[in-house]
Parts: structure tokens; C-alpha cells; sequence
């Protein structure tokens, strides 16, 4: 009889734990769910301003009595440049696996008119249009992964294109002139995520690339809320720095590009 009851006791704790390890596995599953994916596409807006310098502009070619100035300043907001506004993409990608991420995004706009054309040029009929296009693309390992703080460190590549146009229209004919730089730059950087619930989660990007006599730096903090498995809305703010020492003829845009962003996410 007794051993009956300690076989019956031993056998009720076992079905016991086994119920409770479930319990637990189904909450961290649960706990889990919104942050499983693997892949996440978000195509984004923000809200940019700039603030730097335009070295030496183009000349309009054959242009009467026109010496385009060295270089001129820009501190322009969101508002300001909404109306000279002509194109915009903005993208990023993740993929996140065990212990390894890929990063890649992209940035474009093209500017035309008063905001990018200093006023004194606007008055003698003179017209810029600027271009903007950057893309990073990193890969790192998950330093540390635990349930609600991940750490991963990064490395890759960034890639910088710009361009400036200049053109004017005298006596009925059109005159232009453009000037274009492009360079890459290798990058390190680091991604930093906080999820104190399983639907909220915060997150601090931070990369730098000094090469030759350019340095840049980005730095990214936005808070995500993950309404289904599928799809997540982001808030941040965003400023990207390029300073560049090298030779006038291998610069256009020195400054930051800055401003909040609205981003949405689909992840699978």
C-alpha cells in the first residue's frame, strides 16, 4: 500500500512538472511570437533637413558674366525643402538568423529650386537641382542575445553618390553645367535592442567610417511597436554626418542630413 502511494505521489509530481515546463514554454513562446521573424523589409519617410556646405557649384556652360561663387551654405528643415521636394526613396532591410544579421538600406532625394539655390543666384535666373543617394550594407555577429537585450557588432560598406546641376535660361536659350562625386566607405558599427515587452521594442544604431581624408558617421535611434507577427510601426530620428578634407574636385555636400522618420515594417 505504501509503495502504491509513493509510485502514485511520484508519478503525480512528474505529470506535475511536465504541465508546469509546458506552461513556461508556452509563455516564452508567447513572449517570442512578435519578435521570431527573419526577414523584415521597411520602406520609411523622414522628415530631412540639411545642414552643411555646396563646394564649388557647377558653371552654366557658355553663361554671360557668370562666376559661380566657391561654395555657399545650407541650413535648410523639413518644411523648407518640402516644396523643392522632386523624389524620394527610402528603404531598409534586415535579416536575422541564430547569431548573425545583414543590414542594407537606402536613402535618395532630389532637391530643385529656392531651397538648394541661394537666393542672390535665384534673382538672376540661375537654377540648382541637387542629388542625394546613400546605401549602407553591413553584416555582424549577436554579441549578446537574451530575452529582452540583444547586442550586435557590424561591419560593411557605405556608398555615397551626389550631384549638382546648375542651368539658367537667357535670352530664350539654356545654358547648364553639373558636377557629380561618388566614393564608398568602409564602415563599424554597432546595433543595440531593448524589449521590455514582447510587442515594444527600442533600438540605438551607431556607425563611423573614416577613410583618406573623409569622415562619416550615422547615428539611429528609433522605438518599434510590433502590431501582428507581419507588421511593426517605427518612430526615430536619424543623423548622418560626411565631412571631407580632400580636394574641392572630389567634393560637393559637406554637413549632416538630419530629421526625424516614420518607418513601417513587414516581417516575415
Amino acid at each position: 500500500m505504501r509503495l502504491r502511494f509513493i509510485l502514485f505521489f511520484l508519478v503525480f509530481l512528474s505529470i506535475l512538472d511536465t504541465v508546469e515546463g509546458q506552461q513556461v514554454n508556452d509563455s516564452i513562446n508567447d513572449s517570442n511570437k512578435n519578435n521570431s521573424w527573419h526577414f523584415r523589409i521597411s520602406p520609411y519617410f523622414w522628415y530631412v533637413g540639411l545642414k552643411g556646405e555646396i563646394i564649388r557649384p557647377p558653371e552654366p556652360s557658355n553663361l554671360p558674366e557668370y562666376k559661380p561663387p566657391p561654395s555657399y551654405e545650407v541650413d535648410l528643415s523639413f518644411k523648407d525643402i518640402s516644396n523643392s521636394l522632386k523624389f524620394f526613396l527610402m528603404l531598409s532591410t534586415t535579416y536575422q538568423g541564430e547569431n548573425f544579421v545583414v543590414k542594407a538600406g537606402i536613402t535618395s532625394l532630389v532637391l530643385q529650386g529656392e531651397a538648394i539655390t541661394p537666393f542672390e543666384l535665384i534673382s538672376e535666373g540661375i537654377n540648382y537641382n541637387f542629388t542625394y543617394l546613400t546605401s549602407e550594407i553591413s553584416g555582424g555577429y549577436r554579441i549578446i542575445k537574451k530575452k529582452k537585450v540583444n547586442l550586435d557588432g557590424l561591419i560593411g560598406v557605405r556608398m555615397l553618390y551626389t550631384k549638382i546641376k546648375g542651368s539658367s535660361n537667357v535670352l530664350e536659350r539654356e545654358f547648364s553645367g553639373n558636377r557629380s562625386v561618388y566614393w564608398y566607405d568602409p564602415i563599424m558599427g554597432f546595433q543595440l535592442k531593448y524589449m521590455p515587452i514582447k510587442k515594444l521594442e527600442f533600438s540605438l544604431y551607431g556607425d563611423f567610417g573614416p577613410i583618406k581624408k573623409v569622415d562619416s558617421y550615422q547615428v539611429l535611434v528609433q522605438g518599434s511597436y510590433l502590431f501582428t507577427r507581419v507588421f511593426s510601426m517605427s518612430l526615430g530620428y536619424r543623423n548622418y554626418f560626411i565631412n571631407s578634407e580632400d580636394d574641392e574636385k572630389d567634393t560637393i555636400y559637406t554637413g549632416k542630413v538630419f530629421g526625424p522618420f516614420l518607418r513601417f515594417g513587414f516581417q516575415f
